[in-house]
């Protein structure tokens, strides 16, 4: 069962960026939230896992706009969690303040809250990218905010999030560099990829293996994270982020499916946002009485797992990359090489 669970807790956006469509086709009216689970469908989903599941990541669209988020991730924190990852474009600061104290007061002490602030550029640029005017007052006002909520809980990291692509590939370096002055755990970088998710199938927006490869120092060298073990994690990731985009295959065995999930905000369980429905539907939580478990030991599931281990797809997605490097022994050998030489460069 997996331990790894992405879920959409909605995909009503504000933003109008280059890299996704989601913001355009919420404006256009195409984006229908009566259609999204409620927060008691969630619950019932909630109640019927019966393992451990490590790592939450509650994305959208814009999760925040969800009303019932802090519920959903106060109530996701029983099964012998450790991370929740929110990822937010920060254009609710008030909000995002308050949901992301009400998750913290509320979870046991062992749960880490990961905020991941979307900048994409400094200023105008990030403003100009995310296609809202103000947005980066806004980050600065969400940092800010939450900030303040570090003094009360030791488990909150607070960590911006660059998706690297052909808009901004130029000038990475400027943007880790110009966040430097604000108090952040991390600054942490994905890279723009072509998804059904995200509606941006054909969208120019992945840079060229060389011209990623040439950031990809300068990426580690920005990593600032105190846990040098998920320091060498995403150092590790950065390395076969590059590979996986220049030979076009799975650089180490991918264990979505396996490992973990993606659920969409209509109850579509999916192996990834990559394969997403077209490609990667294991089932539905709404005709499957909202049991994960039985989706998971279904045909179609292993049908979408077969496909995987053919390697019929290869991605550069985060989220899998994370656990699939924890089931490779090469990639733990060269993490492991990463924190020693990190602890001796401390020391």
């Amino acid at each position: 069962m997996p331990t790894n669970i992405t879920i959409s807790i909605t995909r009503v956006c504000q933003s109008l960026c280059a890299t996704c469509d989601i913001g355009l086709e919420t404006r256009q009216g195409k984006v229908k939230p009566r259609f999204e689970m409620s927060k008691e469908e969630w619950m019932k989903f909630s109640n019927k896992i019966d393992w451990p599941v490590n790592f939450w990541i509650i994305s959208g669209g814009e999760p925040f706009i969800a009303k019932h988020i802090d519920q959903v991730a106060i109530d996701f924190s029983r099964h012998d969690t450790r991370y929740i990852t929110i990822p937010t474009n920060a254009l609710m600061p008030e909000t995002i303040a308050e949901k992301v104290e009400h998750i913290l007061s509320s979870v046991p002490p062992r749960v880490e809250l990961n905020l991941n602030i979307s900048v994409d550029g400094i200023g105008e640029e990030h403003d100009k990218i995310r296609g809202v005017p103000g947005n980066f007052r806004k980050v600065e006002r969400t940092i800010e905010l939450v900030h303040k909520l570090r003094k009360r809980f030791d488990n909150l990291n607070l960590t911006t999030h660059t998706v690297v692509s052909n808009y901004n590939i130029d000038k990475v370096p400027g943007i880790i560099d110009g966040m430097k002055k604000y108090p952040l755990d991390n600054h942490i970088t994905e890279m723009a990829e072509e998804r059904w998710e995200l509606s941006s199938m054909g969208k120019p927006i992945t840079p060229t293996p060389d011209r990623y490869r040439e950031v990809v120092q300068y990426l580690k060298l920005g990593l600032k994270d105190k846990d040098r073990i998920r320091s060498g994690l995403r150092k590790r990731y950065y390395d076969i982020a590059a590979r996986t985009i220049s030979e076009k295959t799975q650089v180490i065995p991918c264990y979505a499916g396996w490992a973990s999930c993606h659920i969409a905000e209509t109850g579509l369980v999916t192996a990834c946002c990559t394969r997403w429905i077209m490609n990667g539907l294991m089932g539905n939580l709404r005709t499957s009485d909202y049991d994960l478990r039985s989706i998971w030991v279904s045909e179609k599931a292993n049908a979408v797992r077969q496909s995987v281990k053919r390697k019929e797809c290869a991605c550069p997605l985060a989220s899998a990359a994370y656990t699939s490097m924890l089931m490779d022994p090469g990639s733990l050998t060269t993490v492991a090489g990463h924190f020693l030489r990190d602890s001796l460069a401390g020391s």
